[in-house]
C-alpha cells in the first residue's frame, strides 16, 4: 500500500502486489475546524499571520525554535503575529522558558492541529519533516529549516556526498526540484530566516511560482481517503 503511484508502479513491476491509496497527509489536513477563528484571533488590521513549525524532537526545537524566534522578535512589521505549533512530545514548561527567554512579544503558541495553523497562515518556517507535506498540500508557502547538534551536522556532511537528491524537503523530491527553499545546517541562521520569509510574504512573484508548485504536489498526494482505501486493502487481503 503506497502513498505514491511512481513507488507502487516500481513495486508492482518489481513482482508485488502493489496499491496506489494516495498519502494520508491530505486526510489529515481535511478534518481542521479552527482556521478562521485562528485567523481571527490573531491577526490584527492589515497583519500578516506566519506559523512557526520547529518540529517534534527536543534536539529540533531546541536548536531550531531561538532562531525562530529571534527573527520574531527583530521583525520590522508589527501588526505581523507569529505563532508556535507544539507538538505533543514537546513538554509545555520548556517550551514557554524558551520564550520567555527570546522576549519576543509578537509570538503565540498554539496546542492542537498543525494543519489549523498553516491554513490560516501567510507563510510558515517549517522543520523538515511530515508538515512540510502538510503546509504543500494546502498552499501555504514555507521556507524548509533543519539543525543539530555538531554529530548531526558532521554525519549529514559525510553523508551528503552519497546521497543521490540534493533535497531533503518531501514536497521537493516529489516535484525533483527546490520549490520550498530549504535551509539546512549551517545555512539554518536567523538572517537566512528572515530573508526567506521576508521574500515569501512581500515578492508577489516568487509566491506565485511557489504555491503553483504547491499545486503539483497536491495532486501528487491523491487521492484523498488513503486511510479508509488502505484499512480496505487489508480487509480484502485478511479475507483470501
Amino acid at each position: 500500500l503506497s502513498p505514491f503511484r511512481w513507488n507502487a508502479e516500481n513495486l508492482a513491476n518489481a513482482g508485488a502486489v502493489a496499491h496506489h491509496i494516495g498519502h494520508p497527509v491530505l486526510d489529515m489536513i481535511g478534518n481542521r475546524q479552527n482556521e478562521r477563528e485562528i485567523r481571527d484571533k490573531y491577526v490584527c488590521g492589515s497583519g500578516r499571520l506566519i506559523a512557526l513549525l520547529p518540529g517534534s524532537r527536543a534536539h529540533e526545537v531546541g536548536t531550531l525554535l531561538p532562531r525562530m524566534l529571534e527573527v520574531a522578535k527583530g521583525w520590522p512589521s508589527p501588526e505581523d503575529r507569529w505563532v508556535i505549533v507544539k507538538a505533543p512530545t514537546v513538554d509545555s514548561e520548556w517550551l514557554s522558558r524558551i520564550l520567555t527567554d527570546s522576549n519576543a512579544g509578537n509570538v503565540a503558541v498554539y496546542e492542537g492541529s498543525s494543519a489549523d495553523v498553516l491554513a490560516a497562515s501567510d507563510a510558515a518556517v517549517v522543520c523538515s519533516g511530515t508538515a512540510t507535506l502538510e503546509a504543500a498540500a494546502l498552499g501555504t508557502p514555507m521556507v524548509v529549516v533543519y539543525d543539530g547538534s555538531r554529530m548531526l551536522r558532521a554525519e549529514y556532511r559525510l553523508r551528503k556526498r552519497r546521497i543521490a537528491t540534493p533535497m531533503v524537503a518531501m514536497p521537493n523530491i516529489i516535484l525533483g526540484r527546490m520549490a520550498a527553499p530549504e535551509l539546512l545546517m549551517a545555512n539554518a541562521t536567523a538572517a537566512n530566516i528572515r530573508r526567506e520569509v521576508t521574500t515569501l510574504l512581500d515578492n508577489t512573484a516568487c509566491r506565485e511560482a511557489i504555491l503553483s508548485e504547491f499545486s503539483e504536489v497536491r495532486r501528487a498526494l491523491e487521492p484523498e481517503g488513503a486511510s479508509h482505501t488502505a484499512a480496505k486493502h487489508i480487509l480484502e487481503a485478511v479475507d483470501q
